[in-house]
This record gives structure tokens, C-alpha cells and sequence, in this order.
């Protein structure tokens, strides 16, 4: 008999299960007066794919008079009663198989589907979230959820389960077309009267930021700002945690690219603001967008400087730029110089840690330490720091640190190392490969003595408040060489307009000690924070933005010809 069940079983798993075949063994196992519950359950199902449901159930109850407590054959109890629209008895049956056996996934998925019938969504997401950590790698399920979120208005994580459904099955189309309706419907609410306005911005610790200063205009004033974030690694394994905000989503540029395009040309939006200029796709958009809608250029520094320092200015991308937005008042002129004439405001972001409920954080240090730059890209300049250092009577005394884990490549990590090991300072420099979370940085900074850099650009700015903020010497370039022509460090009028108490680079390298530049007084530091709150803080921020973006939509409205 064993034989000839297994026999049957195959014939019922198959695609198109031969249920003929398979009643026909059956029939002949019971004619020989063999009995096993597991003839009743395969004649049950037989008959369940043939739809006869009544008869089903029967064979099904017999089967569970020779073997009580098989959750399975419950559950297909409860599948054919849900066939016959019998909701009441399905959910019984369901629940049944459940009590038996809580790890059957088919199960919670068949009781999500029952509670999504009859509108029960908040009890058809807790089935199919038990029935998701049960088989994780079953996107049917991501599947539904997603659904479910959509029918509840919760765009944000239906976005993510497609995702989910899509990191799975990447050819699954219709979790694509799904996500791009979401994407179109993302934000429709009435457009408030003063604008509407899309930040698009990489996956950077900035992110979650600027989406904390989104939230505060998005409250305080009557403008509606959108955040999508592109999901690719800036800085590997690190991803903002965005989802309580719910004027961000994610996007991934290679699938989601049209319809992201689309809801920026939507007649709703104002403006549009690109956050850095580094990536092929943010190029890309500008130039699919063109003069249909306003583009603003939030800029990072290394974006503006770096095409010109290798002599390859992005002119085409540039025609399309409306307006240009930095705290840099010499960055818009390194901007204006090579590029022309175009619209500009204020715009800086609130820094991780100096906004918002600041958890005091002391990390313990038995040395004296020196943080050298502020990534890997070697723009840093690290060699011309720690060469600097090296002739410093007092350098042993510190322990030296390279927070290096954003853009270091292998080639510049082997220069820096064999520099090291050929000045003898291996055992005094270490380079910090693991990135450190904002709260973290705030203590690693503030735990630190001195904050040095030497970039020939607009750099680190946050950096440098952190650091001025915690009362550390903080050290920079007066002067910088962009395009082999010598000018004053952008950042250095920033920072100096502002009336705090920086170190040139310059002064650094005169210097006979590093403890000569150390130890600022209580009220210095103080002096430093009000400056900081009050120049920096989030709600000026803030309020630059609104500014610029109202002056944006008087600029659109004054253009517009009168009939």
C-alpha cells in the first residue's frame, strides 16, 4: 500500500495534478479493504482540485475519524468551505489547523487571505507577517502584505514589502507595475498653498537629516517637501532609518527610475532639489527633466570641485540647473566662475547630534587623540597631515585616527599604510574602517583632543561643528588650490565669518607642538555652541529653506505670461 500512496501523492503534486488516475488507485486500495487515513485525505484533495467541495469535505472528515490531529487535513477542510463561501466555517477550520500546528505557513497564509476578504486587514497582516518569519523566502507573501498596506493607505511599507517581493523575484511585474502606481500616488494630498517641492537625495547619514528638517517645514509652514532617497550603499551596509517619516520613501534608479521621473513631472510639484552631484543617475534626471520644473542643486562640495579639478566641467547637466543652494558663499563663487550665472539661496543641513534630543555619550580614551580627516576619498589629503604631524616634538603622545569608512578604495589604503610603515608611525596611526553611527561619532569626536583636514575644497563642514561644538581644536585650510589657481578655503570664510575659533592648516605646520594648539577655555566653548545653535541650528536651516522655495515659486509665478 505504501506503494501505491506514494504513487497518488505524485500524481496530486504535479502542476496538473492527474486526479483521474489518482481516484482510480485510490478506489482500488478501498475495494481491496485497505484503510489509512491517508485515503481519505488524498481522495479529498482529488476531489478539491476537480471542485467538488461538498464530497471533499466528506472524505476529508473521514479521513480525520483514522487521524485526529493533522493540521493539514483541517486546513484543506477549511480551504473548501472558503470555496463554497462559507467565511464562518473556513475560519473555524483554519484556526483548528493553526491550534495544531503553529509552524504551518500554508496555514497563517490561508487565515490572512480569509481576514482579507471579509476586511480585516489589521488581523490579515499579523497572519501573514507570522506566515512571512515562518518562510521569509516566500515572496507570495511580501506579496500580499503589500496589498493589504496599499488598501490601508500605508504607501511607505507596501513600497518596501514589493521590494521585498522584488529582492526575490526581480521579473515579478506586478509587484512594478504596483510600486509605480504608489510611486505616482506618493504624496497627493491637498497641495498646501505654499508648494509643493521633491528632495532627491542619495543613501547617506544626510539623508535622515534632511528628513528630520522636511518634517519640522513639513509641520511649522505651509509647504510640502517629499524625500526619495536612491537605496544603493553610499556608505556600505548603512541605510537611514526613514521609516517613521512619511514624507520619505526609497527608490532603486535602475528599476524605479520612469515612474520617479513621472511624479517629479507631475502638475502638483513646484521644484525639484538634486542633493550632491555624484551619480550617473542624478545626471541622468536632470537632463530627462530639463525646463519642465525648477531644478535646484543642493551643493556637497567634492560634486562641484572635482569635474574641474580633472578639467571636465559638466556643462550639459549644468544648462539645466535653475538654482544653486550652499552655506559656501565661495563655492557659489567657484561656481559662477566656471559655470555662469544662476539663481542662489542658502541651504546647510542640521548635523546628526546637534539637533534634537542630544544623548550624552562619554567615550573613554586613555590617550589623547588626533582624528585626521573625515572619509576615505583622497581628497582628504591624510600623507600631507600626517606628514605635518610627524614633525611635531609632542606626536607620540597621541594616538592618531582616520575615520576612513566612506570611499576608501585599495590603492589609496596601500599608500597610506606603506607611508606609515616608512615614517615608523604604524603603532600610533589607525585607520577606523567600520562606519560609526551618528550618536557614536558625536562621542568619538567629542572624546577627541583635535580635529584636523586638509582638503583643497569646500569640506567636512558638519564635521567641524561636531568638533567646534565639543570644544576641540579644529584645524583647516585658509588657502586651497582649484584648478591650479590658489584661493581662500571656502569653508575657512564660512566658518571665521561666523566668528569661530578654527586653526589654518597653514598655522598648524608652523607650530613646534600639538599641545601648543590645545586646551580652550569653558566660556570659549560656550561662546562656540550659541554660535552654532543660532547659526547652524535646525530650525534656521529650516527656515532657509522655506525662504528659498517661496522666492522659487514668486520667480514661476512672475514668469508666467499674462493673457
Amino acid at each position: 500500500m505504501r506503494a501505491e500512496l506514494e504513487k497518488v501523492r505524485n500524481l496530486l503534486d504535479r502542476a496538473k495534478p492527474n486526479t483521474d488516475e489518482a481516484i482510480k488507485v485510490l478506489g482500488l486500495l478501498t475495494e481491496q479493504g485497505k484503510e489509512h487515513w491517508l485515503i481519505d485525505h488524498f481522495l479529498g484533495i482529488a476531489l478539491l482540485h476537480e471542485g467538488s467541495f461538498e464530497k471533499a469535505i466528506t472524505s476529508f472528515e473521514a479521513s480525520l475519524l483514522k487521524h485526529g490531529e493533522n493540521p493539514h487535513t483541517y486546513l484543506q477542510i477549511a480551504k473548501c468551505f472558503n470555496a463554497l463561501s462559507d467565511f464562518k466555517q473556513a475560519e473555524r477550520y483554519g484556526k483548528a489547523s493553526i491550534q495544531l500546528d503553529q509552524q504551518v505557513s500554508e496555514a497563517w497564509i490561508f487565515m490572512g487571505e480569509i481576514y482579507s476578504a471579509q476586511i480585516e486587514l489589521d488581523k490579515a497582516i499579523q497572519c501573514f507577517t507570522i506566515a512571512n518569519n515562518l518562510d521569509p523566502k516566500n515572496y507570495t507573501v511580501a506579496l500580499r502584505l503589500a496589498r493589504i498596506h496599499t488598501e490601508k493607505d500605508n504607501l511607505k511599507k507596501a513600497l518596501e514589502l514589493y521590494d521585498i517581493a522584488l529582492h526575490m523575484q526581480p521579473d515579478l511585474r506586478e509587484a512594478r507595475d504596483e510600486k509605480d502606481k504608489l510611486y505616482a500616488s506618493f504624496g497627493r494630498k491637498e497641495k498646501p498653498e505654499g508648494g509643493k517641492f521633491i528632495h532627491l537625495c542619495f543613501n547617506h547619514l544626510y539623508a535622515k537629516s534632511l528628513s528630520d528638517m522636511l518634517t519640522l517645514v513639513n509641520v511649522d509652514y505651509n509647504q510640502q517637501h517629499l524625500l526619495f532617497v536612491e537605496s544603493h550603499w553610499a556608505i556600505e551596509e548603512y541605510k537611514p532609518d526613514l521609516s517613521k517619516d512619511e514624507h520619505a520613501v526609497w527608490f532603486n534608479h535602475k528599476y524605479d527610475f520612469p515612474a520617479i521621473i513621472n511624479r517629479c513631472l507631475d502638475d502638483d510639484v513646484d521644484g525639484l532639489f538634486i542633493h550632491g552631484l555624484f551619480f550617473d543617475w542624478q545626471r541622468k534626471l536632470i537632463k530627462e527633466i530639463g525646463a519642465k520644473k525648477h531644478i535646484g542643486w543642493i551643493i556637497w562640495g567634492g560634486d562641484l570641485y572635482n569635474p574641474i579639478k580633472v578639467n571636465r566641467p559638466i556643462n550639459e547637466v549644468i544648462e539645466q540647473i535653475n538654482s544653486i543652494h550652499s552655506l559656501v558663499e565661495g563655492d557659489i563663487s567657484v561656481f559662477k566662475k566656471h559655470y555662469g550665472d544662476r539663481q542662489t539661496y542658502r541651504f546647510g543641513y542640521p548635523y546628526p547630534g546637534l539637533y534634537g534630543h542630544i544623548p550624552e555619550l562619554n567615550e573613554s580614551s586613555d590617550r589623547p587623540r588626533i582624528i585626521v580627516g573625515n572619509s576615505g576619498d583622497y581628497s582628504n589629503n591624510h600623507i600631507e597631515i600626517l606628514e605635518a604631524l610627524r614633525t611635531k616634538k609632542d606626536v607620540r603622545d597621541y594616538d592618531i585616527l582616520l575615520p576612513v569608512s566612506y570611499n576608501l578604495i585599495p590603492e589609496y589604503e596601500n599608500a597610506i599604510q606603506k607611508w606609515l610603515n616608512a615614517a615608523g608611525m604604524s603603532d600610533s596611526v589607525k585607520l577606523i574602517k567600520n562606519f560609526i553611527e551618528p550618536d557614536k561619532y558625536r562621542a568619538f569626536i567629542g572624546s577627541s583632543d583635535m580635529l584636523i583636514t586638509a582638503h583643497n575644497r569646500q569640506q567636512a563642514i558638519g564635521n567641524m561643528l561636531l568638533s567646534l561644538h565639543s570644544g576641540n581644536s579644529t584645524v583647516l585650510k585658509k588657502k586651497i588650490v582649484v584648478g591650479e589657481k590658489e584661493l581662500i578655503n571656502p569653508t575657512w570664510e564660512l566658518l571665521t565669518n561666523n566668528e569661530l575659533d578654527v586653526t589654518s592648516f597653514e598655522e598648524f605646520k608652523r607650530v613646534s607642538s600639538i599641545k601648543s594648539l590645545l586646551n580652550k577655555s569653558k566660556n570659549q566653548k560656550t561662546s562656540q555652541q550659541k554660535i552654532i545653535a543660532d547659526k547652524f541650528g535646525i530650525e534656521t536651516r529650516a527656515e532657509d529653506l522655506v525662504s528659498s522655495c517661496k522666492a522659487i515659486r514668486e520667480m514661476k509665478t512672475a514668469q508666467v505670461p499674462v493673457n
